[in-house]
């Protein structure tokens, strides 16, 4: 009988493609022959997907990252970090890497992915602080005026930066809400430090709700049932806010269309791309989705 090391490599390829990242591991060791399976992207590409889409666990990849862009060496150390994740956590006895304590108050909270970095915030200072959870030290510190609630979780992306979504009300602008994104940049951990861009005045006042607020690196903005309202934020003071009219909102629907059954994010493409989904009183589900370019829509400011 041919031993498995002996078989085509397309066949053993395929063979590959369909493991779990723990037997695609326990496979590669097995023998040389077979351990050259892993000079192939395309192994470690169905691995990655494998365990984001089949698996449904987390990889430790930035959010602007796409797993089909990224080099052979890439791809193997995410499959490698994510394998010791999902052994560790599927133990009988899952052990935490480290452990700290430290103190910083009644504050919000918010764990920077893929980092040791934690940003905390106060509202009654208006202040938001970056501290490192692995000594217990406040990082970098700075204030955002009229800060009135943080809205939108951090964004990582590749290049060493993370985004909090957040909105502030400015006394000048007629307590109108405007954006604000606070960029944290780590690249240099010597040199932590904020940066705050502030969009014009959305038009509407507090309560938001109901709305829903999608963040990345490029856009901050907010969907209701009516339009979705969305920002690119830089420092250009000329920069608007735009508005795409909600082609839900015109439908017929049994019972008003609640935004949080609308999700929004901006491809590696550019095109802003949202989904709806909503039940009828009957228990029917809708799903629908649509790409839009959101160059092209600018709405001015009130």
């Amino acid at each position: 009988m041919a031993s498995l090391a002996s078989w085509p490599h397309d066949v053993l390829l395929t063979l590959g493609q369909e493991l779990n990242i723990c037997d695609l591991f326990s496979l590669l060791a097995t023998c040389r022959a077979l351990r050259a399976l892993e000079d192939y992207r395309t192994l470690w590409i169905a691995a990655v997907h494998r365990i984001r889409y089949t698996q449904l666990h987390p990889l430790p990849l930035a959010q602007d990252e796409s797993i089909s862009s990224l080099p052979l060496a890439r791809l193997q150390t995410l499959a490698r970090q994510t394998n010791r994740l999902l052994r560790n956590w599927h133990s009988d006895a899952p052990r935490p890497v480290w452990t700290r304590s430290f103190h910083i108050g009644k504050q919000a909270m918010f764990c920077i992915p893929g980092t040791y970095l934690v940003a905390s915030v106060s509202y009654s200072d208006h202040a938001i602080s970056c501290w490192d959870a692995r000594t217990g030290e406040c990082v970098d510190k700075t204030d955002v005026p009229h800060l009135h609630l943080i809205v939108a979780p951090p964004c990582v992306t590749g290049d060493g930066r993370a985004m909090l979504g957040a909105t502030v009300r400015l006394p000048d602008r007629a307590g109108l809400l405007s954006l604000a994104v606070i960029v944290l940049s780590f690249s240099d951990r010597a040199n932590i430090r904020f940066d705050t861009f502030i969009s014009p005045p959305v038009g509407i006042v507090p309560p938001l709700s109901p709305a829903k607020f999608f963040l990345n690196d490029k856009i901050i903005g907010y969907t209701t049932s009516l339009d979705f309202y969305y920002w690119t934020f830089d420092p250009d003071p000329e920069s608007t806010m735009r508005r795409i009219a909600n082609p839900w909102g015109s439908m017929s629907f049994e019972r008003p269309l609640d935004p949080q059954f609308i999700s929004a994010h901006v491809s590696s493409d550019g095109l802003l791309r949202f989904r709806m989904f909503t039940i009828t009183a009957g228990g029917h589900a809708i799903v629908d989705s649509i790409a839009l370019d959101g160059t092209s829509h600018h709405v001015n400011p009130p």
